[in-house]
């Protein structure tokens, strides 16, 4: 259950993705000779908490970690030390004891310097919690440098990546005025340069005050944010100014420029930003003039689909002269070994103008909508024989007749029960997915460490299915539930006696509903209301249905309680029949990890020898041949067991035809792909000479002058499997992959690291300032910077130059005749726009 509860809290705390509880400062200080101590020093907002580095149980928080960079100019002398608002105690997010640090948190490493000139790097991963979610782990770089003129402390900002294109300098007149800078155009942006330049001047009030004024010119589309921005949005902007005795701020920076204020899409909130213009006039009171003052700029600029990292600019006002002013030139490269090279991810890739439209874009009605909901409403109903579920029908329809006085009555207080369900259920689709957006809960259910949770927590689930413990939610929360039924009556009341049901069924409940999301949010793209994503809604809205039927049509037709069975041995069947389904689906979960990080451990044959042996499991308990600890004699096998054991037995023997190496088209998405496997083919689908780099693709198809077919693809991937399995191996269409393109297939989630020997080794992304460490950072890059999607399935055909659109990329819409016409006549346009753009 910590597992289950740290998934949750992990979900919920992508709403607030945008902020940065944790201020870090560095320190070196002298112990005398050749010995200091590197400090690490977090500022932490009120009401968050980062951890120790060592935690009792793996089930809680990421502990911090540091990663130093190797060299032969220094030692480390023993761990990392801590100190700071430390305390151990239990925590209600993991319900658990744990190390955290509340307020301030301190990190102290001796180092023994041999070589002070050169700088002792590395990076640190933290987490950030409070008391309703937490933020993923994040690494931040340090580089310290030890001070040649003996100082005992030297404060280093924290690392700040620069703007691609673009680095901020100072530049100080005293004679005449620099104008302003004019805003950078949309070709300069997309070339990489940042959306933002800014302008310093002072005005003089009196001898003694001055009016200090920052002015942003925004490029078009683009935003930057007021200082007053609270909650979960964007980073607002922030003025600080160096420490100095000289001066003292007259209150805050007043604001003016080009205000918007109102609902701001990206955030899904309202918001005060600035588009074209923003000014920042801060007045300060001075003892001596003559002093420049000094300090940086932190802001953060949005267009309205995505968001550039905060960006610090420094600046410097000379009081005595009249103008200072930020120009922007090309970026000086970090001088960092650790860097090994380049990676331009924005290529001249033009969408809007493809060399043959073939109008077939909109042509497929996406059925798997209604394959959604169809597959929501199954698990509701298998979810109603559960036995957390089933006894309580009779018990709650019999309460709403006997205590309405009318007929009438009963069934309108039943029907806002199951409505109740409804609510209750489709909130928690909507809370976990459109709050913190498909996109990310897509990237997350590719993640190691996700897929590990979830298959801790399905076997957890399992087991407790299995008879060996029960799982429940604390009874306070279901006593609350039940109280506040009590105390509110009427509609208040009946909507918490649905919650109370929604509390005591969890344990059965839980996984079916994990499952439903997971599974439907991995391939949502289109949304409701423009900010609910519609497959996920429509999953839990199917499984809410079917829970809810049951209580408004026997409360309409109470007779036919009389005909319900009662509950007995076939529930407690149905209940180790679960576990069994659960096992075999956290097998799932733990093979995408395998996949992502390239283990090697549950290939296809090893995924299927262990389904094959839960499923003839299954068969054997149906049959009485295996019992557990809540089993009581069988008398007889009922017939139900038969049809059930039958069914089992028939899917194992259906299972061993994997062993042919062909598709199983029943297992899209839950078994490795074909080619992950020991003995049978290795390498790319269906045996496809593809390639793994887009580079060495064009590389190829150059030399071949064939057209590229790029398939931008994920280990986790359920919708490219299913593609893969049953679209590619259509005659007509492999032969087409086979014959007339280069195939580049470009996994986003794969975790393998670019520099496997060395941690600290990265590419810089030009168009971004990314460090990129992972081979699917690199590909994800590539296809958010030139295709502006982040979900796989994508297809997109190319010339052999890299750059040339064939034809507009199509996605995922299903399957069937219908979607196989479309990829059929896809490739096929591509070869004609191929033909006239020719070599």
């Amino acid at each position: 259950m910590k597992q289950f509860f740290l998934l949750i809290y992990m979900l919920m705390a992508l709403a607030v993705g945008a902020q940065n509880p944790i201020k870090w400062t560095y320190e070196v200080k002298s112990l005398g000779g050749d010995e200091y101590n590197l400090v690490f020093k977090g500022a932490i907002e009120d009401g968050w908490s980062t951890y120790s580095q060592s935690q009792a149980s793996d089930d809680g928080p990421k502990a911090t970690t540091f990663d130093f960079a190797d060299g032969a100019h220094y030692k480390r002398i023993g761990k990392v030390e801590e100190s700071g608002g430390k305390k151990v105690a239990f925590d209600k997010v993991f319900a658990m004891d744990v190390a955290k640090f509340l307020h301030d948190a301190v990190f102290i490493q001796k180092v023994k310097v041999s070589d002070p000139k050169k700088p002792i790097k590395g990076y640190f991963t933290y987490m950030a919690c409070n008391d309703k979610s937490c933020l993923p782990p994040k690494d931040v770089d340090f580089s310290f440098t030890i001070p040649s003129t003996g100082a005992t402390k030297q404060d280093v900002p924290p690392p700040v990546v620069p703007t691609p294109g673009n680095k901020a300098t100072t530049t100080n007149t005293t004679a005449q005025p620099i104008p302003a800078p004019t805003a950078p155009t949309s070709a300069a942006v997309a070339k990489g340069e940042s959306p933002v330049k800014w302008a310093f001047e002072t005005k003089k009030i009196s001898d003694t005050e001055y009016d200090l004024v920052l002015k942003a010119v925004i490029a078009n589309g683009w935003s930057t944010y007021s200082q007053f921005i609270k909650g979960d949005g964007p980073a607002p902007t922030e003025i600080n100014f160096a420490k100095d005795a000289n001066v003292t701020l007259q209150g805050v920076a007043k604001e003016s420029g080009n205000v918007v204020e109102g609902f701001d899409k990206v955030f899904g909130m309202n918001i005060k930003k600035f588009k074209n213009e923003a000014i920042f006039t801060q007045r300060v009171k001075v003892t001596d003039a003559s002093k420049p003052i000094k300090g940086y700029v932190s802001f953060m600029t949005c267009d309205n689909t995505k968001c550039l990292p905060p960006t610090d600019v420094d600046f410097t006002f000379n009081l005595a002269g009249n103008t200072n002013t930020v120009s922007v030139a090309p970026i000086d490269l970090p001088d960092d070994p650790n860097r090994k090279g380049l990676f331009d991810s924005k290529r001249n890739i033009n969408l809007e103008t493809p060399t043959q439209v073939c109008g077939f874009e909109d042509t497929v009605v996406d059925k798997g909508l209604w394959w959604v909901f169809f597959a929501g409403f199954l698990g509701g109903l298998f979810a109603l024989l559960t036995p957390c579920v089933f006894p309580m029908i009779p018990l709650t329809v019999s309460f709403f007749t006997k205590s309405s006085t009318t007929r009438a009555k009963g069934i309108s207080n039943a029907i806002i029960y199951g409505l109740s369900i409804i609510v209750i259920y489709v909130s928690i689709g909507i809370i976990l997915t459109s709050i913190f957006g498909p996109t990310v809960l897509n990237e997350m259910s590719t993640d190691m460490y996700f897929n590990i949770m979830f298959f801790i927590v399905f076997v957890i689930f399992a087991i407790s299915f299995f008879g060996y413990y029960e799982i429940t939610l604390p009874s306070a929360w279901a006593n609350k539930a039940d109280a506040a039924a009590d105390k509110s009556g009427g509609i208040i009341g009946i909507f918490f006696m649905a919650f109370t049901l929604s509390l005591v069924s969890f344990s059965c409940t839980g996984p079916i509903i994990g499952t439903l999301l997971v599974q439907t949010v991995q391939s949502s793209q289109a949304m409701l209301l423009g900010f609910i994503p519609l497959k996920p809604f429509l999953g839990m809205f199917g499984f809410s249905l079917a829970l809810a039927l049951p209580f408004g049509l026997f409360a309409a037709f109470p007779s036919w309680l009389n005909s319900l069975p009662r509950s007995g041995s076939w529930m407690t069947n149905v209940k180790v029949t679960l576990g069994f389904l659960e096992l075999a689906l956290a097998l799932k979960f733990l093979s995408t990890a395998d996949m992502v990080r390239h283990w090697g451990l549950v290939k296809l044959e090893v995924f299927l020898i262990i389904w094959i042996l839960l499923f003839i499991g299954l068969a054997l308990y149906q049959f009485g041949f295996i019992k557990f600890p809540h089993d009581g004699p069988l008398k007889k096998i009922t017939t139900g067991r038969w049809i059930t054991g039958g069914l089992a037995l028939l899917f194992a023997g259906y299972l061993c035809t994997g062993f042919t190496y062909k598709p199983l088209s029943l297992l899209s998405g839950l078994a490795p792909p074909v080619h992950y496997s020991i003995w049978g083919p290795q390498g790319c689908a269906h045996g496809l000479d593809c390639y793994h780099d887009f580079d060495e693709a064009v590389a190829v198809a150059q030399k071949l002058n064939k057209p590229l077919f790029v398939d931008f693809t994920g280990y986790g991937c359920v919708n490219c499997r299913k593609v893969e399995e049953n679209v590619w191996i259509k005659p007509e269409i492999l032969k087409h992959l086979q014959e007339d393109y280069v195939v580049v297939s470009l996994y986003v989630d794969d975790q393998a690291r670019l520099f496997p020997d060395d941690k600290q080794s990265y590419i810089l992304d030009t168009n971004t300032g990314d460090k990129i460490r992972t081979v699917g950072g690199k590909w994800a890059s590539f296809q958010i910077n030139n295709f502006g999607l982040n979900s796989q399935p994508q297809y997109v055909l190319m010339g052999n130059d890299g750059k040339t659109i064939l034809t507009t990329p199509i996605a995922f819409d299903g399957l069937g005749d219908a979607y196989n016409a479309k990829y059929k006549k896809f490739l096929e346009c591509g070869l004609e726009g191929f033909k006239k753009i020719g070599k």
